[in-house]
């Protein structure tokens, strides 16, 4: 039969992604986004409260991932669906847009702005559940830590580029 694997990413960040100098809402990460908006000193403006989850990986760590599907050791990347992303980063868009606002102005969270739209399904299970799945069979496990130091990481790519 068809041999395959497929490979989703969660929610991946981390410099040269996205450029925080062409917003594009809707098609750029959020993190890029909301790192532009700060710097064009744009509000922020959040569908229905930023109440939706996301879990945001590091790309090292995803790239870590994907090398692993590939080497498909005693080929235990064979038939599998993989749901790769980061459990311990697990935030509502809304506390994002708040660690971003606190991290990088003064103003803090006077530069929110809500508006409605569509809702999205928190998927915190799923997420759970797809990492305990590539650590079980992939021997992989996130190494980055909070989504303060992926900021940080983000930013460093960002004035790299600048420079």
């Amino acid at each position: 039969g068809l041999r395959y694997t497929l490979f989703r990413p969660f929610n991946w960040i981390g410099p040269g992604l996205d450029s925080i100098h062409t917003p594009k809402e809707g098609s750029s990460r959020v993190v890029s986004q909301f790192l532009g908006h700060i710097v064009r000193g744009e509000p922020i403006s959040l569908v229905d409260g930023g109440t939706q989850k996301r879990a945001f990986t590091y790309i090292d760590d995803g790239i870590d991932a994907l090398v692993r599907i590939i080497a498909n050791k005693d080929d235990i990347a064979n038939g599998k669906i993989y749901n790769i992303g980061n459990p311990v980063n697990n935030y509502s868009v809304r506390e994002l847009a708040i660690a971003s606002l606190e991290r990088f102005t003064e103003s803090g969270r006077a530069r929110l702005r809500d508006e409605r739209g569509q809702t999205t399904a928190e998927y915190a299970l799923v997420l759970l559940g797809a990492a305990g799945i590539a650590l079980l069979l992939l021997g992989w496990a996130t190494q980055s830590g909070a989504v303060g130091t992926l900021f940080d990481a983000v930013l460093g790519g960002v004035i790299g580029k600048v420079k």
